[in-house]
């Protein structure tokens, strides 16, 4: 499936709030199948999928967690490695993960997508129009990848939805 019609997928999947605020883009660099994908909110690049870091980083072009059989990938940081206030590591996934995640959501119910271990897969799930406000405030967040947190947080926003801090772990 071409680029342009995927983002149509995806996108056209958010919720309503959260519709021509919320877009996803990608791109490759001169003669080389490498890039990266980026998700913006209201225009301000919010997390960046690059496929270069991912190699020089973790000697991968691949997350553990990707559905992608038969190709070298990295392991899942664990959380007491991870920094402070970043949605995920700097090339903790690439370009290649985004959109290999893009491509399995689209295949999977909501309820698939919001038990995958994929964070990526996960972080879609929070803003999909599929998950209904009421759904939405009974996840508890604990443990949930950073990059879900900050969509998870993000539709909470847009929808005006207040939550007990009991349920946000403010690690």
């Amino acid at each position: 499936m071409k680029w342009s019609k995927l983002k149509k997928e995806i996108e056209q999947r958010l919720s309503d709030k959260l519709m021509r605020r919320l877009e996803y883009y990608t791109t490759t660099y001169a003669n080389s199948s490498l890039g990266r994908s980026w998700i913006t909110f209201d225009k301000v690049q919010i997390v960046n999928f690059e496929t270069i870091l991912s190699w020089v980083n973790y000697n991968a072009y691949y997350h553990e967690l990707t559905n992608k059989p038969n190709y070298q990938k990295h392991s899942s940081i664990n959380d007491k490695e991870r920094t402070v206030g970043l949605p995920m590591e700097r090339g903790e996934f690439s370009q290649f993960d985004f959109l290999n995640s893009c491509w399995d959501y689209l295949q999977l119910s909501i309820e698939d997508a919001l038990e995958s271990k994929n964070p990526i897969i996960n972080s879609l799930a929070m803003v999909d129009r599929r998950l209904g406000k009421r759904r939405l405030t009974n996840i508890n967040i604990e443990d949930l990848h950073p990059l879900t947190k900050l969509l998870f947080c993000i539709r909470l926003n847009v929808e005006n939805i207040m939550i007990e801090d009991t349920l946000i772990d403010k690690k």
